[in-house]
């Protein structure tokens, strides 16, 4: 039996179940009924076309377009019952362009739609270098990126060995400038981008890694003109900011060493310039802990192929405090080689130096110190010899004997030879460092020796 009490409602009318009277509901009460029964209503409909079809988009797609930088930009937004996707991409009215661009982007989209990970699934773009002859653009994900790099007359993708040159100059290529590039630039599959400012971007699992595509002149094909007309132009420019570049780094970096001893005054104290050839290895390392708990400074003059094998050893030790120069590339006898040769064994270690560390070093140390000065001019550094020599190379040398040669010869603004190869150096830097400074001396750089000297 129903309870008398109870009161039915219906849309525009309510009835009182005491008094069996009927009573009008106010019009912005039925309004609002209203619209919840209809939102009830498609909610549960929606939900049945997710629950059936699993995939597919949601009732509303919202699309648009617009113009930037005379090409058309497309907007979509594509929802289902669990994301949202949200796609711009290019439209640049050429056929076969625009089917590649719609087929990664439909790939995509429902990649999106698909995904548990983003809420919202992001996909957009970025236009690179757009010339004549050539377009290249990314297309970007909340998952990672794709390069694209197209030549416009035959709308065919350039692959990366259509660009570069053949592995063993790639190879040689990455040795001499310290760029961990080898496997993108020899994988003529990887997809790769061009940016406006002339940069090669390439994506990997360790995230984006980046070139100027001026750096690499040396393995593009001289073909590179015919995508880029002007390149010639273009990398001269290019050569002649990074030469300003270095030129810069240099002082900053002979300011930097100078501060770092402005304790150390050489008109009042007899200065000494250790220096040690050889490195960057382990034991160089040693030796800078040895330095540093003597609180004096040094001048290690590098190998670069042993900076292209040990990379990590020689930016660690940058911020030590001490002084780093340049000991060519194989420490080969200058004499022995062609100008063209001497001055490449110069030229790649700088180089190595500069890709790796960022630094354009001052000073210079011919290998043995055989030296023809007809080859000054092939050579944009200090160049340094020495005053002592050591011979502490030996494999017999001892500690005691190594100190006592060079604390016996060793005199005021002298700079004095070591190596960076045997134990008995480091164990006689004691001796050397604490009797010498007995007698007054101070240990310092080779670039503040020489501000002083000079």
């Amino acid at each position: 039996m129903v309870d008398k009490n109870v009161k039915w409602f219906f849309i525009g009318s309510m009835i009182d179940g005491k008094k069996g009277t009927v009573k009008k509901i106010h019009p912005f009460i039925l309004m609002l009924l209203t619209v919840a029964m209809l939102l009830i209503f498609f909610d549960y409909i929606l939900g049945l076309t997710f629950s059936n079809s699993g995939t597919v988009f949601g009732v509303r797609d919202i699309k648009a377009e617009y113009t930037a930088s005379g090409v058309t930009i497309k907007y979509l937004e594509k929802k289902s019952k669990s994301s949202t996707v949200q796609i711009q991409y290019p439209f640049f009215d050429n056929e076969s362009i625009d089917e590649s661009i719609k087929e990664w982007i439909d790939n995509q989209t429902e990649k999106g739609i698909n995904n548990t990970e983003f809420s919202t699934y992001l996909i957009d773009y970025e236009i690179g270098l757009n010339t004549e002859t050539l377009l290249s653009f990314v297309l970007k994900t909340s998952e990672g990126n794709r390069g694209f790099v197209f030549e416009k007359s035959t709308s065919n993708l350039l692959r990366l060995d259509e660009v570069l040159v053949e592995d063993e100059k790639i190879l040689e290529f990455v040795r001499f400038t310290g760029q961990d590039l080898y496997q993108e630039l020899t994988d003529s599959s990887r997809d790769y981008f061009i940016s406006k400012d002339y940069s090669v971007e390439f994506s990997s699992p360790d995230g984006i890694k980046r070139i100027s595509l001026f750096d690499l002149d040396q393995v593009l094909k001289e073909t590179i003109t015919k995508y880029i007309p002007d390149y010639n132009e273009r990398l001269l420019t290019h050569q002649g900011n990074i030469a300003k570049e270095k030129n810069k780094s240099r002082e900053l970096y002979k300011r930097d060493i100078l501060e770092a001893q402005e304790n150390i005054d050489c008109e009042d104290v007899s200065c000494v310039a250790l220096t040690f050839d050889g490195g960057p290895n382990e034991k160089m390392l040693e030796i800078i802990k040895t330095l540093d708990t003597l609180e004096a400074r040094g001048t290690f003059y590098v190998i670069g192929q042993d900076i292209f094998n040990k990379s990590d050893i020689f930016k660690n030790s940058l911020s030590k405090g001490h002084e780093f120069g340049n000991a060519t590339w194989s420490h080969k006898d200058l004499k022995e080689l062609s100008d063209e040769q001497a001055r490449e064994e110069y030229s790649k270690a700088q180089e190595i130096i500069w890709n790796i560390g960022g630094i354009w070093l001052p000073t210079f140390r011919p290998p043995f110190g055989s030296f023809d000065e007809t080859k000054s001019s092939l050579i944009d550094s200090k160049i340094i010899k020495w005053d002592v020599d050591s011979v502490d190379w030996k494999e017999d040398a001892e500690a005691r004997n190594i100190a006592n040669l060079v604390t016996s010869k060793t005199q005021r603004n002298d700079i004095v030879l070591m190596h960076s190869l045997n134990q008995a150096t480091n164990d006689s830097l004691p001796i050397i460092i604490n009797e010498l400074r007995a007698d007054g001396y101070e240990f310092v750089t080779v670039s503040k020796l020489l501000d002083y000297k000079e």
